[in-house]
């Protein structure tokens, strides 16, 4: 099973889809299919379009999470799953 991170990833997307490609043993992707990956924009229609979330929603979500964050980073052995509190103001 492979997990990804994606706070991880949206800082590196190439770097996660070479890992991934490498993870399935499938043929990497030509130069040009590379540069064309690599110049897409990732756009989010509903970005900036949504509500802000209520910080009592937040907490809630967080406490609710953190114990699995925290057990999902023990058993991968990669700390990035850890729970952290974000500044969310």
């Amino acid at each position: 099973m492979k997990v990804l991170n994606f706070e991880v990833y949206k800082h590196n997307p190439m770097d996660h889809l070479d890992d991934v490609i490498s993870f399935l043993g499938i043929n990497p992707y030509s130069p040009e299919a590379r540069y064309s990956a690599e110049t897409l924009k990732v756009v989010n229609p509903t970005e900036n379009k949504l509500p802000k979330m209520k910080a009592e929603t937040q907490k809630l979500l967080d406490e609710f999470y953190e114990p699995y964050n925290n057990q999902l980073a023990e058993m991968l052995a990669d700390p990035s799953y850890r729970f952290r509190r974000l500044d969310r103001g």
